[in-house]
């Protein structure tokens, strides 16, 4: 069998769930969970682009009350929803999604957020990275 072979059956194969670990209610009940979700919103969710923000701020509930004044007009800007995280190690740092229906306009928000943080941004945050990364796959276990 050749590496190739080897990592394909390594990653594609089906597991052999033991007869003690096989619960009808609960295979039935991921099915029933799995099969909410619509191939086609799928899909679309799967093809959405999403601005990725990270940066250090001085003071997270400062930044927050920042952010939340929505200086980019996060909707007029064609964000259909975000999602703001923080380290559990150090809840200054953060993180934020964006997700938008076109790459070109996660661009011209990123465009604006760039001009931001070399001007009055500076004061509520440390270091910003972003960049634009589409989903690949999103699996509810």
């Amino acid at each position: 069998m050749s590496n190739l072979d080897l990592l394909t059956n390594c990653l594609f194969a089906t597991p052999k769930m033991s007869a003690s670990r096989q619960d009808p209610a609960t295979h039935l009940g991921r099915t029933v969970a799995m099969s909410s979700i619509s191939h086609d919103d799928q899909r679309r969710r799967d093809q959405m682009p999403t601005l990725r923000i990270e940066h250090a701020v001085p003071n997270f509930d400062m930044w927050k009350r920042a952010f939340d004044n929505d200086p980019a007009d996060r909707k007029g800007s064609g964000v259909t929803r975000f999602r703001v995280s923080r380290g559990v190690d150090d809840p200054n740092f953060v993180m934020i999604d964006l997700d938008f229906p076109t790459v070109a306009e996660a661009q011209k928000l990123l465009d604006f957020m760039e001009q931001l943080w070399v001007g009055p941004a500076k004061a509520f945050m440390v270091d910003p990275r972003a960049r634009i990364v589409e989903t690949v796959a999103d699996v509810n276990l």
